[in-house]
């Protein structure tokens, strides 16, 4: 269970990315509701390249790191950096697509994740009430 203040964190991490700024409350509140809180430790794994995503990600404590892997293991890059307010793993749930690099914890951290099926059904009913809003 969320107390106010983990709800308050998890609100200003999810207010920063991009498709759920114009998202409504109401919306986002769905959202929230149903992450759920997931501890990492340093070095773990969190997304494998080239698995179905299941899940979308929040930083509230640590640091991540995504690595791609192009013609070979030895040809791994890293490609972004995840800090406190950060999320990801969106695009492979909204598209499905398999996931296009992989996400380590870098230290210790506290993720908020929300599964597949509410984050997909919350944005689809987001979109249709402002398109209906906007027509």
């Amino acid at each position: 269970m969320k107390d106010e203040a983990a709800v308050a964190r998890i609100s200003q991490c999810v207010d920063k990315n991009a498709m759920m700024k114009h998202m409504s409350a109401e919306y986002r509140k769905v959202v929230i509701d149903s992450m759920k809180e997931v501890k990492v430790t340093a070095q773990e794994k969190v997304i494998t390249q080239g698995e179905v995503g299941e899940l979308w990600y929040v930083v509230e404590q640590g640091s991540l790191e995504a690595w791609k892997k192009y013609e070979s293991e030895d040809d791994a890059r890293k490609v972004k950096s995840y800090a406190v307010g950060d999320s990801f793993g969106e695009l492979a749930l909204m598209f499905n697509q398999r996931r296009a690099a992989s996400v380590t914890a870098v230290e210790d951290s506290v993720l908020w994740a929300v599964d597949q099926a509410t984050f997909k059904a919350v944005m689809l009913a987001s979109a249709k009430a402002n398109k209906v809003e906007y027509n």
